[in-house]
């Protein structure tokens, strides 16, 4: 990127790409909910691309839709295998 290009939107995004990212930031970087309400990221969002982020609502139930895909996703994984392991450290629970 050229330093005259720092700041200026590169893509013009559509709303459901905007969503998406969204709903990925917080996601990813484990934030509350309620930061896609908070005035700061409102105005963050209408500086950097101009549009308006979804509702807290909308987003836990994006949210919610993909953890039920997740979920099912792993279930047909799992049906193919014939094995699992799973362990636990049970260890550390008597040394709190």
């Amino acid at each position: 990127m050229k330093l005259s290009e720092v700041g200026k939107t590169v893509k013009n995004l559509s709303q459901t790409e905007f969503d998406k990212a969204n709903l990925e930031l917080i996601i990813n970087t484990v934030s509350p909910f309620s930061l896609i309400e908070h005035p700061a990221f409102i105005k963050y969002c209408h500086l950097t691309s101009n549009k308006v982020p979804m509702s807290r609502r909308s987003l836990m139930i994006n949210v919610s839709l993909l953890f039920n895909d997740m979920i099912q996703q792993l279930k047909t994984e799992l049906e193919k295998i014939e094995y699992v392991c799973i362990t636990a450290d049970c260890w550390s629970i008597f040394h709190r």
